[in-house]
């Protein structure tokens, strides 16, 4: 079983490690939704080209969309101090019009599923070399630019590229899980190691979702997110 959850395992801790980066950004600026305002655009792009373009250019429209609306969020937060409720707008727009849009399809409660939570039991070593390199190139921007006047502005767009693949890969919600739980795990447990102890962890509990996923045939995107929840929860009511 071990050989067939290995492309799974390593593809996890790769999204980890990107996403945990990430998320310590993101909690530190106070807008912990844009993730996921993000994700959500990036699958309304992938919807739309499903339905009216029999699913051509779904890499170039969930680009179009994310990118779009993280330069968008960015803008607003340098003059706007309620950021976060426009944040939450944008996610009600992006979660209703995917609705709306996916009504359209025969199949569309599928897709919607699929965007949420994909399965990352399909994946192989082909997506796990693919994801490696892409985050290797987005991490190697960031850092080399984190002194840059105009980061902002180069943090979104890398940020929503990055939500874009990983939304490809395992769907909205089990991005913004881990974006935002592992960060949050280690801001806990030691702010000033918070991210090598948000990639252990996260790491961790994503094994063990996916071994529980496997063991009961659970939903393997929606335990991921239950399991890095539940802890995350019980370890902020004990911390």
């Amino acid at each position: 079983m071990i050989d067939i959850l290995l492309p799974s395992f390593v593809l996890v801790l790769i999204i980890i490690l990107m996403h945990t980066y990430l998320g310590i950004e993101i909690i530190k600026r106070q807008i912990i939704f844009t993730d996921i305002a993000v994700g959500q655009m990036a699958a309304l792009g992938t919807a739309i080209s499903l339905v009216f373009f029999n699913e051509k250019y779904h890499f170039l429209f969930s680009i179009l969309f994310a990118v779009l609306t993280a330069i968008i969020i960015a803008y607003v937060s340098k003059k706007n101090k309620y950021v976060e409720a426009f944040i939450g707008i944008f996610y009600a727009f992006g979660f209703s019009s995917l609705f709306i849009v996916l009504s359209k399809s025969p199949s569309g409660m599928e897709h919607i599923k699929e965007l949420t939570a994909s399965d990352i039991l399909y994946v192989d070593f082909k997506d796990v070399f693919i994801t490696f390199f892409i985050y290797l190139i987005f991490l190697s921007i960031l850092y080399f630019s984190k002194n840059y006047k105009y980061y902002e502005f180069i943090y979104f767009p890398v940020f929503a590229l990055t939500i874009v693949h990983s939304v490809s890969l395992v769907g909205v919600l089990v991005v913004f899980t881990f974006l935002i739980v592992p960060a949050f795990i280690g801001f806990l447990v030691k702010k000033e190691k918070a991210f090598i102890i948000g990639i252990a962890s996260g790491f961790i509990l994503s094994v063990f979702a996916i071994y529980l996923a496997v063991k009961f045939d659970f939903p393997v995107g929606y335990t991921i997110t239950s399991v890095l929840s539940f802890f995350a929860i019980l370890l902020a009511i004990i911390k």
